[in-house]
């Protein structure tokens, strides 16, 4: 084979590599997240607690990505479920997300009690976070969400 035939050769096969893998929607290969969101309290009292804070920690073997903009959001539990998913601040960079390697956290900003109106109840903290640095493969809800804290007068 001649020179300019196997560097052909070469950039075909390289090119139909790159398709392959950008078509593909599987996330199997991805590997699988292991994370825990956690807030520093479980009942919060407005009479007391002017934030909230919550943690992300990445536990798993993958490397997840979380994007550019808005990563955590706060919402409120009622009779029709999980309502008002709302973020209280915005991330700005380069890219269009940016990684939290495995063993590493994502710790946001304080999320001061005026965000929500000073309202007791039911609340949850969910992270946008994924398997790819797109955000195309989302990790599913329940991991990426604390538990449920109370905040109560």
């Amino acid at each position: 084979m001649t020179r300019p035939t196997s560097a052909r050769l070469l950039s075909i096969l390289l090119a139909l590599t790159a398709t392959a893998g950008c078509g593909s929607t599987d996330p199997s290969g991805l590997g699988v997240a292991d994370l825990l969101v956690k807030t520093d309290k479980s009942v919060y009292s407005l009479s007391v607690d002017a934030e909230a804070r919550v943690i992300l920690i990445n536990r798993g073997p993958v490397q997840i990505y979380a994007p550019m903009n808005e990563y955590v959001y706060v919402e409120q539990w009622s009779e029709n479920g999980w309502i008002n998913r709302s973020p209280w601040f915005t991330v700005d960079g380069a890219d269009v997300s940016f990684p939290v390697a495995p063993g590493d956290s994502l710790t946001s900003p304080p999320m001061s009690f005026w965000y929500v109106n000073r309202r007791a109840g039911t609340y949850r903290f969910v992270f946008e976070v994924a398997l790819d640095r797109v955000g195309s493969h989302l990790i599913p809800e329940e991991q990426r969400a604390s538990r449920p804290f109370e905040v109560t007068w």
